[in-house]
């Protein structure tokens, strides 16, 4: 067995230890996730739809914003295409070879661009949609710690509020301003490095495309606010699926406590994170004396999941499955 293969299978191992744990603890509330089956959860589910479709369009615009910097353009609508293709494989396929790799199959086929260029490209978007969420965070922070408005019902005092939350936000926050800022001296290293250490042409290429981007802050600006939109909307959608399960106290501390949930989950524990969000999603509500964190979460990635067959109708549309695999290598 190889050690790509035993990886997969221990994260998988980890990822039905998790559930189970969850499950025989009744941490994970079955009779609440039922109720997402019920006739009067349509409005409810319609409004977060709504709410997904809206950041995921932010996101292609984002997309598309970034190719441009690459002189290459693609419609808005093509952009979206293909993220929600994208958003389609990783959630269906966990583990298997990621939204990105089939973003850069059909971002390739649409602009001519080298993978290598395109994963530059991404990483970027990547970072971006990371410190988007990451200033959520401490705008949290801010607005709940220092505002007062928490008390002693999250069970820690405004002070440690803002120390939890800057704590996880701030290092994040400060990488995305670096890469506003200065992502020129950031790409002249990264260029200069592999010049000397790397002979692999590719490698060089990835690097001047990340270059492309320096000294492009408004363009890195825009791209970020988009970002902060574009997570926000997430967001609200997720507080609008916890008022309909729980109620609206449980709904606000949601509102605010899930970018850290968001932060903390983002190691890829498991394929696809599953079990893993919902672990670290109980265990935060629980920091803050709330409760029902895996099961607000295990009924969002359902949630996600039906939003992602949108996805399937895109990826057919494109003409179903992939034949040529060395395209994304």
């Amino acid at each position: 067995m190889n050690r790509d293969r035993f990886l997969t299978l221990l994260k998988i191992a980890v990822a039905v230890a998790l559930l189970l744990f969850l499950t025989m603890s009744g941490r994970l509330d079955f009779q609440r996730i039922s109720e997402l089956a019920d006739i009067s959860f349509i409005p409810y589910l319609i409004a977060i739809i709504a709410l997904l479709l809206t950041a995921h369009s932010l996101m292609a615009l984002r997309q598309r914003m970034l190719l441009e910097r690459l002189d290459k353009s693609i419609s808005w609508r093509r952009s979206l295409s293909i993220v929600m293709t994208g958003v389609f494989f990783n959630n269906t396929l966990p583990g298997w070879s990621g939204g990105d790799l089939i973003r850069v199959y059909y971002l390739r086929k649409e602009t001519k661009l080298s993978a290598f260029e395109l994963a530059g490209a991404l990483l970027i978007d990547r970072m971006l949609g990371l410190c988007g969420l990451a200033f959520i965070a401490i705008l949290s922070a801010i607005t709940l710690g220092f505002l007062g408005l928490i008390k002693a019902d999250f069970g820690l005092s405004v002070e440690k509020w803002a120390i939890v939350l800057l704590t996880l936000g701030f290092p994040i926050l400060v990488t995305g301003l670096i890469l506003v800022f200065r992502f020129d001296k950031v790409s002249e290293f990264a260029i200069s490095f592999l010049e000397k250490h790397t002979p692999w042409d590719n490698a060089h290429k990835f690097a001047v495309a990340l270059q492309l981007y320096s000294r492009r802050r408004r363009l890195l600006l825009k791209a970020l606010i988009i970002s902060i939109f574009m997570h926000a909307s997430a967001i609200l959608g997720l507080a609008i699926l916890t008022y309909y399960l729980f109620d609206i106290e449980s709904a606000r501390s949601a509102l605010f406590l899930s970018p850290i949930v968001f932060i903390a989950s983002v190691i890829p524990v498991t394929p696809g994170n599953i079990g893993w969000t919902e672990v670290v999603a109980e265990g935060v509500l629980a920091l803050f004396s709330q409760q029902g964190g895996a099961t607000i979460f295990a009924s969002w990635r359902i949630i996600v999941i039906l939003f992602s067959m949108g996805g399937l109708y895109c990826y057919l549309k494109a003409g179903g499955p992939i034949k040529d695999s060395k395209s994304v290598s």
